[in-house]
C-alpha cells in the first residue's frame, strides 16, 4: 500500500510538473515560429499584435534583437506615425520586463534607451548597457549611433559610455568607418569623438585619420 501510494505521489508529481511547462513551452515554440517570418511580417507582429517575453535568455534575444531591428528597419520609416507609436510602445515593455528580469543584460538596455521617453533615462540606459558589454562591438555601434547626434544633451555618465564605445570602435576597420561619417556628419560631436579617438592605440588614430580623408572624398 505505502509503495503504491508513493507511486501515485510520484507520477501526481510528474504530471503536475508537465503541466505547468505548457506555458514556457508554448512560449518558446511562439518565438520560434516567430523567428522565422519576414522583416514586414516580424515589424507586424510587433506592432499589432505584440509579443510576450519568452523565458529563456536564447528566445529573448531573438525578440529584442528584433525590436531593435524594426525600431531602426527603412519599413519603420514608411509606417504611420501611430503604427511606430504602437512600435515602440510594445518595444518598451519587452525592454523593460526583460531589464527589470536581468539588469545587467546589454541589449535590453540599449532597447530601453532606443525607447527611453526623456533625455535623462536615455542617458542611464545607455550608460547601463555600455557598462555591462563594454566589449561587444555589435552593441557599441548601435549604442554610437543612438547617441551621437544627442551629444550635447547626454548626462556626463552617458558621454563617458560614448567616449569608451568611441574609443573600441575606431580599433576596428567596421566601427572606423562608422565613427567617420559621423565624424564628417556632425561637426558638433567631433571634439568629443576626437578627445575618445585620441585614447585609442596610435595605430588605431591614423587609420582613423585616413578612414575620414577616404570617406571625405
Amino acid at each position: 500500500m505505502v509503495r503504491k501510494a508513493g507511486t501515485f505521489l510520484a507520477v501526481a508529481g510528474s504530471l503536475a510538473l508537465a503541466v505547468a511547462a505548457v506555458p514556457q513551452f508554448q512560449k518558446e515554440y511562439a518565438t520560434v515560429l516567430f523567428s522565422r517570418l519576414t522583416e514586414s511580417q516580424q515589424f507586424a507582429a510587433l506592432t499589432e499584435t505584440g509579443i510576450s517575453l519568452p523565458p529563456s535568455v536564447r528566445s529573448e534575444r531573438i525578440v529584442l534583437q528584433a525590436c531593435e531591428a524594426s525600431m531602426r528597419s527603412v519599413l519603420a520609416l514608411f509606417q504611420a506615425q501611430t503604427r511606430r507609436e504602437a512600435l515602440r510602445g510594445n518595444c518598451a515593455g519587452l525592454a523593460n520586463a526583460a531589464s527589470a528580469r536581468a539588469p545587467t543584460s546589454s541589449l535590453a538596455q540599449l532597447l530601453v534607451a532606443s525607447t527611453a521617453p526623456n533625455d535623462a533615462e536615455f542617458s542611464r540606459a545607455l550608460a547601463v548597457s555600455q557598462a555591462t558589454g563594454a566589449f561587444e562591438g555589435d552593441l557599441a555601434q548601435r549604442r554610437f549611433v543612438l547617441a551621437a547626434d544627442r551629444i550635447d544633451r547626454l548626462a556626463p555618465e552617458a558621454l563617458a559610455a560614448l567616449t569608451a564605445d568611441i574609443t573600441l570602435l575606431v580599433q576596428f576597420p567596421a566601427g572606423r568607418s562608422l565613427v567617420a561619417e559621423r565624424y564628417l556628419a556632425l561637426p558638433g560631436a567631433r571634439e568629443v569623438m576626437t578627445e575618445a579617438i585620441e585614447r585609442a592605440p596610435e595605430q588605431s588614430q591614423k587609420a582613423f585619420i585616413a578612414a575620414v580623408r577616404g570617406a571625405g572624398r
